[in-house]
This record gives structure tokens, sequence and C-alpha cells, in this order.
């Protein structure tokens, strides 16, 4: 399989609009969260934590090819024991059971502090595996009625009433696309899927609402579908299925950053994809990424450490209400406001750099809201 990075760097940004970014940049990455492949199962799915943590591809990232922070002070002052030879997020989880504990923990204050002042941009790819399994649904809508599609928004928008419409009635949705081989839909089966999913909208939306909108939206256009056209991107594909692979999200780094070099750290499934992809840049092959072991670079290392800390709040983040946030004693846990504040900039900055340098495939609504809420956690007022 071939790839031309022009073109696709050029698609992502104009579906996205945002401006091509050339800069010549050093990125270095670490995961989190990868499942290997989300099946779905007679008993639901494979893996249970796949639909409550993202998968991350992450880290930190500087402008040219010198870098300018000095990682040896960072693991001197973390003051590891000397039988540590790698530095690893759970170096960092150290006393305390909550995650307010943790956060304002030493050890994690001394991270933060250390990369706040470092020069560095944070910068990270999110993929939520339930959405993103998902939505092959919505884009099939818009390929037999692409006019429907008034705005990458409105489409982003549908794709978000689906995601949370299925999260909240897993039990019914998920022996339904099974059923069906989801997203392996029989041609013959297509007229009865789209309108048993029909049904399923119809049994437990309530359209009267502004949250059932969409869904109603959905449902008529689904059950036009059903009757007249085709899901084609639902058509050929391994059977269960949800997600059969992340590979595509590193490439995608790739190419989106043509003139920087990419440092992944080694993993064996990862590298073997990568390398059976052809990247080409104006007809000749190309390739700027590098399969490298943590325990030789103390960059992939401090990389390690943001995906697993960026982890552990999106996992709270989307555990708490704003009546949680409102009832934090904030003197007590000053520390990890402090800690989670210096995030929030780190965040703000990569993304002044380069929208593509924070990216979500992931439902909008719930991207949203964890900023709304850090920004409330941070900022002390609801």
């Amino acid at each position: 399989m071939g790839i031309d990075v022009n073109e696709m760097r050029k698609i992502d940004a104009e579906i996205h609009g945002l401006p091509l970014c050339d800069d010549i940049m050093t990125f270095y990455y670490d995961e989190t969260g990868n499942c290997g492949k989300l099946i779905l199962t007679d008993v639901g799915v494979n893996d249970e934590n796949a639909l409550e943590c993202d998968f991350i591809l992450g880290g930190v990232a500087f402008d040219g090819e010198q870098c300018p922070a000095d990682t040896g002070q960072l693991l001197k002052d973390l003051k590891l024991q000397s039988s540590i030879k790698e530095l690893k997020f759970r170096h960092m989880t150290r006393g305390g059971k909550s995650f307010l504990d943790f956060m304002g923990n030493s050890r994690v204050t001394t991270y933060m502090g250390w990369l706040h002042n470092s020069e560095l941009y944070i910068h990270y790819a999110t993929v939520n595996s339930l959405y993103y399994g998902l939505v092959d649904l919505v884009d099939s809508i818009w390929e037999y009625r692409p006019e429907f599609a008034f705005s990458f928004e409105w489409v982003q928008y549908l794709k978000s009433e689906l995601y949370n419409f299925c999260m909240k009635y897993l039990d019914e949705v998920l022996p339904l696309l099974h059923k069906y081989r989801f997203p392996n839909i029989a041609r013959e089966d297509k007229r009865e899927f789209c309108l048993e999913f029909c049904d399923f909208i119809q049994t437990f939306n309530d359209d009267t609402t502004d949250e059932g909108f969409g869904m109603e939206v959905l449902k008529q256009m689904l059950k036009d579908v059903g009757r007249h056209g085709e899901v084609s991107l639902l058509y050929d594909n391994d059977p269960d299925i949800l997600v059969s692979e992340y590979y595509s999200f590193y490439l995608s780094r790739c190419y989106t950053y043509k003139n920087a070099k990419h440092y992944f750290d080694f993993e064996k499934v990862i590298k073997a994809k990568m390398e059976e992809t052809e990247l080409t840049n104006n007809d000749v092959l190309f390739k700027n990424y590098e399969f490298v072991e943590s325990k030789e670079n103390e960059l992939i290392q401090v990389s390690d450490v943001f995906v697993g800390v960026l982890s552990r709040v999106f996992r709270y983040l989307d555990g708490i209400t704003i009546e949680d946030i409102k009832e934090i004693d904030r003197v007590k846990y000053a520390q990890a406001i402090k800690n989670l504040q210096k995030l929030h900039e780190l965040i703000i900055c990569a993304d002044r750099k380069h929208p593509m340098l924070i990216q979500n495939a992931n439902d909008m609504r719930l991207t949203k809201m964890r900023m709304f809420k850090l920004e409330l956690l941070i900022g002390g007022t609801v």
C-alpha cells in the first residue's frame, strides 16, 4: 500500500479547515490504552477498558533538531532509586489513592514543573475506540446523501449524538451490532439492519427533546438508506471488528508534519504495519520516522510519563460532575490544581503552535466537556 504524503496532508487540512504545517520539528512519542483490536463478542466486547479509556499517542516535540530541554536534570530532580534505569509513568504514582492526591504528589509536581519550563511542546492524538468504530455508519449515510452534509460541524454533531445514544444503551446496541457482524453488513441484510437500527432508536429515543433531535434525524436518514440506498462503508470489512488497528494515527502524524522527524517508542506490531506502507513524496520513497527503544531515549521516557498523566486526567474529568468540582477542597489540593494549570497552559501553547498538535478522534461533546471541566477546576469558579 502506498500513500502520497502531500495528498494526504492536504486532504486532512481541508477537512478540518486548518493550515498546513511545514515547520522543521522533532517529535517523540509513546502510547497508552492500545487494546490491539476492539471486537464485538457474544457478551459485549473483548476489552471493557477500551470503552472507558482512550487510546492516546502523544509526547513532546520541539522546533528544529536540537532539544532545548535538559532531561538529565529532570531525572536528577525526580530522585528515583538507583535501581531504576528507565523513567516510566508508574514511577509517578506513589502516595495517595485519589486522582487529586496523585496529581499533587512531589514527583508529578517536579515533572509538571520541568515540562512547563522546558520549552518543549506537548502533542497528542486521543481516540475513543467505540466512537471510532461507530462513525462509519454516519459516513455511509453521507456517501448516499452528500447533499445533507451541510458542514463538518453538522456531521460531527450527528456522530456525537450517535455515540452518546449508543453509550447510554450499550446493552441493547452491542448485541444488535454483533447480530449483523458490524461493520461487515451482508448486502442482502442491509435493509433489515437499517430498519432494525431504526426500531432501536424509536424504542429508546425521545424525539421531543433537544437531545433526541439528532437521533431522530439519523433515524429518518437511515430508514431512507435502508430502503433505497447503500451503506457502502459497512461492506467487505472484517466482521465484528470495531477497531482493527491504531497504526494509522502513527502514519497521520508523519504526513501531517512532513518536514519533522518522528521517534516512536518501539512497538513490534505497529512497526511491522508501518513498514508495510510505502510513503512517497513527489513520487520518491519517503520516510521521516524511526522506532527506538525507550530505555535508550530519555525523551521517549518523558513522553511515557506525559501520556500516562494525560490518560489519568481524562478519566478523572470524564467521571466527575460540575457538582463534584464545587466540592473540591482547594486548600488541600492546591498543588494538584497548580499542576493541572500547567497542563492546561501546555495544551493552549500547543494549540497556538499548530491545531493538529492536539488531535481528537473523539466525541466532540466529550472533548469540549473535558476542557470545560479542566478550566473550572483550575479557575475555581462554577
